[in-house]
């Protein structure tokens, strides 16, 4: 055989190689391209907790990263996906569970309150922290300070039943009474007597 055949050869097998690589990589960019997409529309679309957008949000720019791509690469309802997008998406995100937390509170009975307060509590913690974290008010998410005063209100009236039932279980099982720790009730409201009593017996 030629020389020149052993080129053409040479050359036809180096063409493929190199036409497989690029075929390659971009199904490898298509992969990523799509699995992005997917967690941005997951993300969007769905109404789930602040934690689970974020999660998405990051799993989305890894794909990003893993694809050799850009944000901009990737398309949302026809129109090309950028950081002020990414940010209307959080806010529309934090504002739509925010709000679902509100409803949740309101629909709340005193019983269920009484019954967990610390969970209702950390409700209210996670409400302010998702509206500050994006720049919204309370009028915004459809609440105000007063209706948030009034779930305090409800969460210290469940501690402090709770706390009352183990002092006066205490009590109970020591033949005691408030008296006994110098605690009056006055007006309707209890007072405390800083006083100390001696436990020695008097002679």
């Amino acid at each position: 055989m030629s020389l020149i055949f052993f080129i053409g050869l040479a050359v036809f097998v180096i063409v493929i190689i190199i036409t497989v690589s690029i075929i390659g990589k971009k199904n490898v960019k298509k992969h990523y391209k799509e699995m992005a997409l997917k967690d941005l529309e997951h993300a969007c679309n769905v109404l789930m907790s602040c934690s689970f957008f974020d999660t998405r949000i990051l799993s989305m720019r890894n794909y990003l990263i893993c694809g050799g791509l850009r944000l901009e690469d990737i398309e949302l309802d026809g129109r090309e996906v950028t950081e002020q997008r990414i940010k209307e998406f959080k806010i529309k995100n934090r504002k739509a569970y925010s709000k679902l937390k509100i409803k949740i509170l309101r629909k709340t009975t005193s019983k269920a309150f009484a019954n967990n307060p610390d969970f209702f509590s950390n409700y209210l913690i996670e409400i302010l922290q998702y509206i500050d974290e994006v720049g919204l008010s309370l009028k915004e998410i459809g609440s105000s300070e007063e209706e948030l005063k009034k779930f305090r209100i409800e969460i210290a009236k469940a501690r402090a039943k709770e706390a009352l039932k183990k002092v006066i279980k205490i009590l109970d099982e020591n033949d005691l009474t408030f008296e006994d720790l110098g605690v009056t009730m006055n007006r309707g409201k209890l007072v405390y007597s800083l006083q100390e009593t001696s436990s020695q017996p008097q002679s």
